[in-house]
């Protein structure tokens, strides 16, 4: 039981936070935002350090470890394929909308998955008589095998709405939510 409730904690962990962050307003504000999202977009793409560190800080290091995972691989793998796009952004007043285009890994059914693995994991000749850290382990290896062979898929195109408060542009709280859901499954 232990064991199913870390990998349902970690499972929602790997929901990382896409962290949209408020742009400063002035003459040209389409292209701010439009530049905004696109270094979002291309930080995830490029699975840069700030990716890697997203997961760092989401999945403490001592669970990594006790996976045999590592964050750098991890990242790369829920990333793998990942893409983006910002079609169009529309200005009006204090409002704005942006449309963007996602192309990611397909993890819709990861905590079905990591269900299954537990339960694989019960009854895997490979794993009769071994530890709780060899157990851990092997899971981590099924949850990797899993999100390396996760399809990619194109999502359609999601509106992005931002609100300006004083001088910054942010992306409203259900617009954030909407893009963790489509980016991380």
């Amino acid at each position: 039981m232990k064991l199913k409730k870390f990998l349902g904690v970690f499972a929602l962990s790997a929901v990382l936070v896409c962290s949209l962050g408020g742009v400063v307003g002035c003459s040209n504000t389409e292209q701010l935002i439009r530049d905004s999202l696109t270094e979002e977009i291309n930080q995830y793409k490029n699975v840069d350090e700030s990716a890697i560190e997203e997961i760092d800080q989401a999945i403490p290091a001592t669970q990594m470890e006790m996976l045999g995972l590592n964050s750098e691989e991890l990242a790369k793998a829920i990333l793998s394929g990942f893409d983006g796009t910002v079609d169009s952004v529309t200005v009006n007043g204090d409002k704005a909308e942006a449309i963007v285009t996602i192309t990611s890994k397909s993890l819709s059914n990861m905590e079905s998955e990591l269900t299954d693995i537990i339960s694989d994991a019960q009854d895997a000749p490979e794993l009769k008589g071994k530890g709780l850290d060899d157990i851990y382990k092997w899971c981590g290896q099924k949850m990797m095998e899993y999100i390396n062979n996760a399809p990619v898929e194109t999502h359609e195109p999601i509106t992005v709405e931002y609100v300006k408060n004083g001088n910054t542009w942010a992306p409203t709280a259900a617009s954030t939510s909407e893009m963790q859901s489509v980016i991380f499954g």
